[in-house]
């Protein structure tokens, strides 16, 4: 199988995660569409981060579900977005080295 990167957009812990699935990153950005998003919007329990081993042994019938194929000259980018000293939230994706400029927060 070909390497992937990870592709979601993680909000934190979310209560009410039965209406997660209605959530947009229209309504998550709000007014900073400069801030990347990607779908599907994952939520945690609590401030862990996802477990991404559990995420890959879910769906790696449909790898596209969560991931995006690895392809020369892309990197898989970690963009964390932080407000209130802690509040934010992260998304994953692959990119295409240098098309997200300086909002590149770390590539993993």
């Amino acid at each position: 199988m070909n390497p992937y990167c990870f592709r979601f957009t993680w909000i934190g812990p979310f209560q009410d995660k039965k209406n997660i699935a209605d959530l947009t990153c229209e309504q998550i950005r709000e007014d900073l569409t400069y801030i990347p998003c990607r779908r599907p919007i994952v939520a945690t329990d609590n401030d862990g981060v996802p477990d991404t081993t559990d995420l890959w042994l879910r769906h790696k019938n449909k790898p596209n579900r969560f991931g995006c194929p690895m392809t020369p000259g892309q990197a898989c980018v970690k963009y964390t977005y932080t407000y209130n000293r802690g509040d934010g939230y992260s998304t994953t994706l692959c990119s295409l080295g240098g098309t997200m400029g300086a909002h590149i927060a770390e590539v993993v």
